[in-house]
């Protein structure tokens, strides 16, 4: 007799395939099968695509369907790299002005590190390992703060909501998912609702990172987050060197 799939079991298979399906399109309207070249850049989009007012830059991936069901599966079964790098910018709305963080982040297995730019210049320091959070400033000599990790999260620093941030968000707070071509390279797109608060998620199919979002309050823009520049070679020791030379590395 034969056994039947487990749910799950099923709902991951399919995931994949649909995965699948994301990147040969991608394959193929890029023509890279036809190039006879390298292969396709792992960058995340740049520029305005994916902004609340380009749409008209966003286009439907033909015959793959991403739905509210199985978005979370398939944001799931992405393909990651354990290292890579990327700069991550917010802009805060607020009383008509606004505000605006840079940072770039190196993230290498468990470790991760990421420098606040204020004026193109890096301000601060942060770095993290499984167990310990690291604090300094440039020119302060050897000497920096050490503290337990605690909820001091490699996201949280960048003040970045993540991959699994949205793939662990209540099923019905998702109001809508599909998948568009951003920056020229597939996205899954979420929205999702709770109370007064808007949300939409862009996250990439080829780095399998986050790469935008949007936070509306009301029919308000209150929060752009962008991530650009992603880079999936592995950062160099250097970014995991405390002030004093110790490495937080394994």
């Amino acid at each position: 007799m034969k056994r039947k799939l487990e749910a799950p079991v099923v709902a991951a298979v399919l995931a994949a395939l649909i995965v699948a399906m994301l990147f040969l399109s991608y394959l193929v309207s890029s023509g890279f099968y036809g190039a006879k070249s390298e292969p396709p850049p792992l960058s995340a989009p740049t520029g305005d695509a994916g902004a609340a007012d380009g749409a008209a830059d966003l286009y439907r991936i033909e015959g793959v369907e991403i739905t509210r069901q199985n978005v979370q599966q398939v944001i799931k079964v992405l393909a990651r790299s354990e290292g890579y790098s990327q700069t991550v910018t917010n802009t805060l709305y607020y009383d008509d002005e606004s505000s605006t963080q840079n940072v770039v982040q190196y993230v290498r297995g468990g470790a991760c590190r990421t420098d606040v730019l204020r004026g193109g210049s890096v301000a601060e320091s942060y770095l993290r390992d499984a167990e310990n959070f690291y604090a300094w400033q440039p020119g302060s000599g050897s000497s920096y703060f050490r503290g337990a990790a605690g909820d001091f999260t490699a996201d949280s620093m960048a003040m970045l909501p993540n991959w699994q941030t949205v793939a662990s968000l209540p099923a019905e707070e998702i109001t809508s998912a599909g998948s568009v071509i951003s920056g020229g390279e597939p996205v899954l797109l979420v929205t999702a609702e709770s109370a007064e608060r808007r949300v939409e998620y862009e996250i990439s199919t080829v780095s399998g990172l986050l790469v935008a979002a949007r936070y509306y309050e009301g029919s308000e823009l209150s929060r752009d987050l962008r991530v650009t520049g992603i880079s999936m070679e592995q950062p160099e020791d250097a970014h995991f060197t405390l002030p004093d030379g110790t490495s937080i590395l394994p």
